[in-house]
């Protein structure tokens, strides 16, 4: 067999471009500390490498979300810590409130403090983790409750956004033209039982159903004065014989001669057979005349939001007040004195203790002094057929008198200016397949299941209470702040133990990552004690190539010169 001298070149540069490649092959593993660098290093290892290191980034993904779940939840534990000190105290305040050896200065006080707890539960409940709202479900962006302000001053009195009565409110007015011998008004009362200091009541007699047999309550004075009327041909007189409460519509009897008359009219002149008309005589011609009537069937009053119409709830205890111009009224909780004659024997007007009440749970007023239920509704002042010019200078009422000025807590509005609910999970995925939710909603947190309390409720009752003086609704409180501990106690359990469960998997995906990275290691890393090895002797072999292909090589021209 013939051997060129092309036959030798080429097989000596193919075995010096093998052992070069080799050489640098394993210069590159030593380099890179991995001994697969592409597919084709090794197929099989290489697939199973690309399977581990997907599993490497799920469990970092898990690491991540375990992580980030963590935090919420810690924030989340935190804000319950925080409300149930809070309500640890409010018990504290109750159970000094309901002893007996505290003043209604103290309950005072302690109300003040209840508000700023009060105040300061709203807030911990929309704590913030991120921007996101913690405790108000999926709808992260929305704040649970929001703690609003009516405005101290409301614009316009016929056209204001703060309304002040609803559809409870039912005005009825009584003209002498509606009147007739068969509807008329009476004082209703048992026969022949009334003694001084008793009490008859007035009642409609109608033919109208709706109206037949209705109590008159609330009665503006100057529409139903009722100074003097007439029983048989005797004139009785307002606060001699008898004294009038416009707010019950009850007349009380103050004389002898007026019992008497009361309960000896004979049967027949009876209205209904059980009462006495009431009427009015013209001095000038002696023709009977029935009176202009004005008066309301409820003094309750409902706030709503004048601009959207939703009824307001859940204001803030103490907050409340009215003015009208520079007139203000009073905020309690007492009752009507009806008249009465003093130890001199000198008769003292009833009077109201105090101007109006408001339900704080509800946001409904009620109202004892009847001015403040004229002023609520200016357009009584003017009669039934008569109206006031809203910018005349003596009208009290013109715009900007009015003002109204509470705090208030409402639910939370979306972008659409909808309620929204705290409900709905906030998932995340902590292994393969496994999903556990971070969040705890405000109606769950917040609301006892088996009484139906919710910590709202609870907070305004018992600032109510402490308000009124109310030792029950004191007592009442401080059983359903302990029932409110233990439902915010019970939530924090849940939480500390979803924590506890997320500690332990992140504790196991730090050990699965361990092992992952082993497995990927000992499929991909180079042994670079080895490596170093094979390189050194690949140098030496390169280096022995070199030295027998120039013994091979033929010589040239130039060797022979």
């Amino acid at each position: 067999m013939r051997v060129t001298f092309t036959t030798v070149n080429r097989n000596v540069q193919r075995n010096l471009t093998r052992r070069y490649s080799d050489m640098v092959n394993l210069q590159e593993q030593l380099a890179t500390g991995k001994r697969l660098r592409k597919p084709s290093d090794n197929p099989i290892d290489v697939a199973n490498t690309i399977k581990l290191s997907t599993k490497h980034a799920q469990l970092n993904q898990y690491k991540r979300n375990i992580e980030d779940g963590l935090a919420v939840m810690g924030v989340a534990s935190s804000a319950m810590q925080s409300m149930n000190e809070m309500l640890h105290r409010a018990r504290e305040l109750a159970v000094q409130a309901a002893n007996g050896t505290y003043t209604n200065s103290d309950r005072m006080y302690m109300q003040q403090e209840i508000d700023q707890i009060f105040r300061q539960m709203m807030s911990v409940v929309n704590t913030q983790f991120k921007g996101n709202y913690v405790f108000n479900g999926t709808n992260t962006k929305t704040a649970p409750y929001l703690l609003q302000t009516s405005g101290s001053e409301l614009t316009d009195y016929t056209n204001r956004t703060m309304a002040t009565y609803g559809e409870e409110l039912d005005i009825s007015v009584r003209t002498a033209e509606d009147h007739n011998v068969d509807d008329v008004i009476f004082l209703d009362y048992a026969l022949s039982t009334l003694k001084i200091g008793d009490t008859v009541q007035l009642t409609w007699s109608s033919t109208n159903a709706d109206i037949d047999r209705t109590a008159l309550n609330n009665i503006f004075p100057e529409t139903f004065p009722l100074d003097t009327f007439d029983i048989r041909g005797t004139t009785f007189h307002k606060d001699v014989d008898y004294a009038v409460d416009h707010k019950t519509g009850k007349i009380s009897i103050l004389s002898e001669s007026f019992r008497d008359a009361l309960n000896t009219t004979p049967f027949t002149d009876r209205i209904a057979d059980t009462g006495i008309a009431i009427a009015e005589v013209d001095p000038t011609t002696g023709d009977t005349e029935y009176l202009d009537i004005q008066y309301s069937i409820t003094n309750t009053f409902q706030i709503i939001d004048g601009k959207f119409g939703d009824t307001i709830r859940n204001i803030f205890p103490g907050s409340f007040s009215i003015k009208i111009g520079d007139r203000e009224y009073i905020e309690g909780f007492g009752e009507h004195k009806p008249a009465f004659y003093d130890e001199d024997g000198i008769l003292q007007p009833g009077e109201n203790d105090f101007d109006f009440s408001i339900d704080y749970e509800t946001g409904k007023i009620t109202i004892y002094n009847m001015d403040l239920m004229r002023d609520m509704r200016p357009e009584w002042l003017g009669g039934p057929d008569q109206s006031i010019d809203p910018d005349a200078p003596d009208n009290l009422y013109k715009h900007g008198q009015l003002q109204i000025n509470f705090d208030y807590i409402e639910r939370g509005t979306n972008v659409y200016g909808d309620r929204v609910s705290s409900q709905g999970d906030i998932l995340r995925a902590i292994e393969q397949g496994i999903t556990v939710p971070i969040n705890i909603g405000a109606d769950d947190m917040l609301r006892d299941t088996r009484s139906g309390n919710e910590m709202v409720g609870v907070l305004l009752r018992f600032s109510q209470a402490l308000l009124k003086d109310d030792r029950d609704g004191i007592q009442n409180a401080l059983d359903e702040l302990t029932t409110m501990y233990d439902t915010i106690l019970n939530s924090q359990s849940d939480i500390g133990a979803r924590i506890y469960r997320f500690e332990l998997t992140l504790q196991r995906n730090d050990e699965q990552n361990i092992e992952v990275l082993a497995q990927k290691s000992a499929l991909e890393d180079a042994d670079l004690a080895e490596v170093i090895s094979r390189l050194l002797l690949a140098e030496n072999v390169y280096q022995a190539s070199l030295q027998a292909a120039m013994r091979v090589i033929q010589p040239s021209l130039a060797n022979y010169m």
